[in-house]
């Protein structure tokens, strides 16, 4: 007797139907006479198996073709492309995806004409048409000099228009959405409204990121805000805001987020020195970029609960020149994370000549730290031997020792012969002034390799 019996067939692809998707291809692979039956509806299976495969080798053009294959086809190359790491944007994560050379998939609208144009194409789409889900509305053509301002508002109220006809089409298909660029030079409460309408139209997002401009018009944001709060986004998990002023972070990080979802806040252009109060409640918070003083660093590692903190991006800027800031005692306003930072970045003009205010005599310990990334620093070196785990050391600048030259030697023309290859075993790389020298195998000796990689941020 034959298996199946052929007079089988509807019983059999009745079966079929009842599978989930790999029982299906294991149903296909145990009978040849069942992989005839189920052939056709077989080939849509295997794409979408072999889809993370092929996001690492097949050419875009490739994978967009495959996209259109079947619903299936489309689910899995969205689902590999949105789980792409330039959405995430932490180094220990992104150092650990496999396709990290790859460059992201975003879908950007710079102008309203754009967006109009999207949305006559895909009149008949009702499905995601994002394939990463990641949409950046960049408004360029707002800003042309020649126009009076009120022809500026009149672009921006158009684009505001038709960027919210899209995102009340599609929404909910966006896990990742920047507005960027298109407030113009005044926020208006106006403006302020039609951003919060945008925010109730995606609620599945899971990273925001807002950059604009305040001048002179908290006021109206403020008066705004108090009868008309933003919508609660339930899966945010990253924040990005730049220049929005005061009034406008605060009540989106106060209403928009919810405390134990957000695990990366950045924040730049906030006229302040202190974090926002909002921000010690982010009780899962692993990724912080923020100017700001030492006291409150300090303050988010003496909350209830401790954040988990893997990456610092911050210090004072240069423009704040506060001989308080940006010296060693900023590593004791981290010990709170000690356990858990794998990167720390400095931003401004790091001052090594302070180390004994830290604690005399004693060692930082930053068992986990992994990177460390100065924008100027000036001092000795030899503060920087008792991180003995670091594997990667940047300075935007050459760095300045001056008198403060010890037991560390670092010459820019010979960085291969600097003793921090020995003092530091586990220094993988120096990145200095933009160019990327790594320690050579072990079969190469002693011999290091300089290399002219570009030196690139997370952000």
């Amino acid at each position: 007797m034959t298996f199946p019996q052929p007079d089988a067939y509807d019983i059999w692809m009745y079966i079929f139907e009842l599978l989930g998707d790999e029982d299906k291809i294991n149903f296909a692979n145990s009978s040849s006479i069942l992989h005839g039956w189920v052939e056709r509806k077989l080939t849509p299976l295997l794409f979408a198996k072999e889809a993370p495969l092929l996001r690492g080798y097949a050419p875009l053009e490739t994978l967009m073709g495959i996209r259109q294959v079947s619903s299936k086809c489309r689910q899995s190359i969205d689902a590999d492309l949105s789980s792409h790491h330039s959405n995430i944007w932490l180094e220990f994560e992104s150092a650990a995806h496999e396709n990290k050379n790859i460059a992201p998939i975003q879908t950007v609208f710079r102008s309203s004409i754009a967006i109009q144009t999207f949305l006559a194409e895909m009149a008949d789409e009702s499905q995601n048409p994002f394939p990463s889900r990641s949409v950046s509305f960049v408004l360029k053509d707002g800003w042309d000099f020649a126009l009076t301002s009120y022809g500026i508002a009149r672009v921006e109220g158009r684009f505001w228009e038709t960027c919210i006809d899209l995102l009340q089409r599609y929404g909910e298909h966006i896990l990742y959405i920047e507005f960027r660029c298109v407030f113009g030079p005044i926020m208006y409460a106006a403006t302020a409204a039609k951003l919060m309408r945008s925010l109730s139209l995606v609620p599945n997002i899971k990273s925001l990121v807002i950059q604009g401009s305040i001048d002179g018009t908290e006021r109206f944001v403020k008066e705004y805000f108090l009868n008309n709060p933003p919508p609660r986004l339930l899966n945010l998990e990253t924040i990005r805001m730049r220049r929005m002023g005061e009034i406008m972070t605060e009540n989106v990080l106060r209403y928009c987020c919810v405390p134990a979802n957000i695990k990366r806040v950045s924040i730049a252009g906030f006229n302040r020195q202190s974090l926002p109060d909002e921000i010690y409640g982010f009780c899962n918070l692993e990724m912080l970029e923020a100017s700001v003083n030492n006291r409150s660093l300090e303050r988010l590692g003496e909350s209830g609960n401790v954040p988990p903190l893997r990456e610092y991006h911050g210090g004072e800027p240069l423009s704040w020149r506060s001989i308080e800031s940006n010296n060693p005692m900023l590593f004791r306003s981290l010990r709170a994370f000690s356990s858990s930072l794998y990167k720390i970045r400095i931003a401004g003009s790091f001052n090594a000549a302070f180390s004994q205010l830290v604690s005399p005599g004693a060692q930082l310990c930053f068992p986990n730290l992994r990177i460390l990334s100065f924008e100027s620093y000036s001092g000795s070196l030899d503060f920087l031997v008792q991180f003995a785990k670091i594997s990667r050391l940047e300075f935007d600048q050459h760095p300045s020792q001056g008198v403060m030259v010890g037991l560390v030697v670092l010459d820019g023309y010979q960085v291969k012969k600097s003793n921090l290859w020995s003092l530091l075993p586990e220094l993988k790389n120096i990145v200095l002034s933009g160019r990327t020298y790594w320690r050579a195998q072990e079969q190469r000796g002693s011999e290091l390799e300089a290399r002219g990689d570009e030196c690139w941020d997370i952000w």
